[in-house]
């Protein structure tokens, strides 16, 4: 396994752990049944802005700690130019993760107009953000595994 491969397979996982945690920590800030809460945009506001650092850090210590176990492992030097292929891949990757996201973002304002509370505006927003942090990952290792 590639160390780029190795480095997307760490990311699925800490998005998702991190993600994972974090959803369950704000589940039990709700309490049980349809709160007033939910439907204050403050809250979300607040919940959005304290989940991208949480996601930031958990990222950059799972980059370090890979490095440093790939380091430990195998003392070769790991890669640090991108050649055109690493650039193709980011490039199909992250074209990729926008359409899940630009489609996340419809289905969410759609449930606006369809006049659903605004908290399932929001989840569905947290949701293509997830969504489409993990397609960005799962890309590059298809794309790394196939050889594209």
């Amino acid at each position: 396994m590639t160390y780029q491969e190795k480095r997307s397979l760490t990311f699925i996982l800490t998005t998702t752990a991190v993600f994972s945690g974090y959803a369950a920590f704000i589940y039990i800030l709700i309490p049980s049944g349809i709160s007033p809460r939910l439907n204050d945009f403050a809250f979300w506001g607040k919940t959005y802005l304290g989940l991208v650092p949480v996601v930031a850090v958990a990222n950059i210590i799972a980059t370090f700690t890979l490095r440093w176990i790939s380091k430990a492992i195998a003392p070769e030097a790991l890669p640090a130019i991108t050649d055109e292929r690493d650039r193709y891949i980011e490039l199909r990757a992250i074209w990729l993760s926008h359409c899940v996201f630009v489609a996340g973002f419809l289905a969410a304002m759609a449930t606006q107009a369809l006049g659903a509370a605004p908290y399932v505006m929001f989840v569905t927003l947290g949701a293509a953000g997830f969504l489409s942090a993990l397609t960005t990952e799962a890309a590059k290792l298809y794309l790394y595994r196939t050889g594209a």
